[in-house]
């Protein structure tokens, strides 16, 4: 969320508006902080009950080109500082479904790891790439998010406020939140947290204020919002993925 919070969560930018309204209430399952606009932040969290956009997991192979396929060049790098050490086969889960979340919009994501200290510099030379406005991070921590003002406890995700000019965008990620909400919905935190960096970097690319009232980019996942993520997706909108791959346009590839 552009300063924004995942909750399993909500958004807020004082110059951000909504990208689109939809079909089914987030707001079952918790409210926007309008009156903290001045922060600059959004997040998600989880709570209540209604129907979500959704598609089978594995997807099925269609024929068809989709109506929101890849166009040559609509690519984003996301960098990854695991420091809550998430296991390898677990992270990389997360990335496909974070992946196939963001294939169905038109846009295709390249994943980094990068290195945890200054000594691990040399084991990660693709990381060591200048960064542009197409290159965004994320960090994964294994405690509560850092207290913007605005962080809660529960909270997912965090991402900071990020122009279309800013390089190297930054969100976070609590992945110990992950596991919490996991155990508690009995759905994979692999799968939690692809949805999550989904959510954040949708965040990034669009705004603070740029959540949706089912999909991915509602504000508060609530219990049936994660269990549905156990077997199925939460996409994008057809707006927002028309939203992002406008934005993705914009951001240059190289300084």
């Amino acid at each position: 969320m552009s300063e924004g919070l995942l909750r399993a969560s909500q958004v807020f930018d004082g110059g951000g508006h909504d990208i689109e309204t939809h079909n089914s209430e987030c707001s079952a399952m918790g409210t926007l902080d309008s009156d903290r606009t001045a922060g600059g932040y959004g997040r998600i969290t989880a709570a209540g009950s209604r129907p979500s956009p959704v598609v089978q997991w594995p997807p099925r192979v269609s024929r068809r080109r989709p109506a929101g396929s890849r166009e040559a060049g609509l690519k984003i790098t996301l960098r990854i500082y695991n420091y809550a050490q998430v296991a390898p086969a677990e992270l990389s889960e997360a990335e496909k479904v974070a992946s196939v979340i963001f294939r169905k919009a038109g846009i295709e994501p390249a994943w980094i790891d990068c290195p945890l200290s200054e000594e691990d510099l040399d084991r990660f030379p693709a990381c060591q790439q200048s960064l542009t406005p197409s290159h965004f991070v994320l960090r994964l921590i294994n405690q509560p998010l850092p207290n913007f003002s605005i962080a809660r406890a529960g909270d997912i995700g965090l991402a900071l406020a990020c122009r279309e000019d800013d390089a190297g965008c930054s969100a976070y990620l609590s992945y110990k939140s992950v596991m919490n909400w996991a155990g508690r919905a009995d759905t994979s935190a692999d799968r939690i947290l692809g949805h999550a960096m989904a959510h954040e970097i949708g965040h990034l690319v669009l705004g603070p204020v740029s959540h949706s009232r089912s999909g991915v980019m509602c504000a508060d996942w609530d219990m049936d919002d994660l269990a549905v993520m156990a077997r199925k997706l939460l996409y994008f909108t057809h707006q927002q993925a028309h939203s992002l791959r406008v934005e993705v346009r914009k951001r240059p590839r190289e300084l």
